[in-house]
């Protein structure tokens, strides 16, 4: 199973609307495999039960979890290629402040607010723009390399992410 299907299957959404609606199900996925079963009964005139109003919302809440988890991945196989071909990397983190904000002594590469960031994590890479940065405790519309620099942005990071700007032909990505 490649790393995209891995991602998929175990995304937070989807596993959370599986675990609410059908805790007893084998697999995170065996509710769009149903609906792939009904859909080809139903293509060959087979009949098939229906479902009732209650469970036909539940496989909506699933589906739904279903295509965010999709789109996840794909973003990610998408921002991971950017990264590799054009991303400028910052580099880990000296510090994380408040699970948003990292913090460089010096920072390697200039920054400005509404940069794209992409965030490489060992489950993939996700990107979001940057929201504010802070430079001697004041903040700043951009930041130039070597200077001690706080970025802030929507994700979740730690100390082991690895940073890096994205150009802007990558920023439609957020």
């Amino acid at each position: 199973m490649d790393r995209e299907s891995r991602a998929v299957e175990s995304a937070p959404a989807l596993v959370e609307a599986m675990d609410r609606f059908f805790p007893d199900a084998a697999t995170s996925t065996q509710i769009i495999d149903d609906l792939a079963q009904r859909r080809n009964e139903a293509s060959h005139g087979w009949q098939s039960e229906l479902l009732s109003f209650e469970l036909m919302q539940a496989y909506i809440e699933v589906v739904d979890a279903f295509c965010v988890a999709l789109f996840e991945a794909a973003a990610s196989a998408v921002a991971r290629h950017f990264v590799r071909l054009q991303g400028v990397e910052l580099g880990r983190p000296d510090k994380v402040f408040r699970n948003h904000i990292a913090g460089y002594y010096s920072l390697p590469h200039g920054v400005a607010v509404g940069d794209v960031i992409a965030v490489v994590t060992s489950k993939g890479v996700r990107c979001a723009r940057v929201l504010e940065l802070q430079r001697d405790h004041a903040s700043v519309e951009s930041a130039e390399a070597g200077y001690s620099t706080s970025v802030r942005v929507a994700l979740r990071l730690s100390q082991r992410h690895r940073l890096f700007v994205l150009p802007v032909a990558a920023q439609g990505l957020t």
